[in-house]
C-alpha cells in the first residue's frame, strides 16, 4: 500500500489526503444534519462516504493515472451506505 492514501491529486501534482477529506466532510454533513436533530448521524454519513478510496486498487489506479479527480466509487463503500439507508 501507498504512505498516505488519496483522494485527490490536482493538475499541478497537489495530493489531497483521504483523511482529511472525510474529517472534512463529517464536520460539513454534522453541521447539516444538525438542523434535523441528526448530526451525530451526518458525521458518520461524511466520514463513511469515501472509504472505498482507502483501497489498494483505488490508490494505485489514482496514482498511476496521473491524478486527477478521484470521483469513481469503489463497492465496498457503496454496500456499507446500502446496508446503513436500509437497515
Amino acid at each position: 500500500m501507498f504512505d498516505e492514501p488519496l483522494v485527490l491529486i490536482t493538475d499541478d501534482g497537489r495530493r489531497h489526503l483521504l483523511k482529511d477529506h472525510l474529517l472534512k466532510t463529517a464536520e460539513m454533513a454534522a453541521d447539516f444534519a444538525a438542523v434535523f436533530g441528526f448530526r451525530q448521524w451526518g458525521r458518520l454519513a461524511g466520514l463513511w462516504h469515501d472509504l472505498g478510496k482507502y483501497s489498494a486498487a483505488f490508490q494505485k489506479k489514482l496514482r498511476t493515472a496521473g491524478g486527477g479527480d478521484a470521483r469513481c466509487h469503489s463497492w465496498e463503500a457503496v454496500t456499507v451506505k446500502y446496508v446503513v439507508i436500509h437497515q
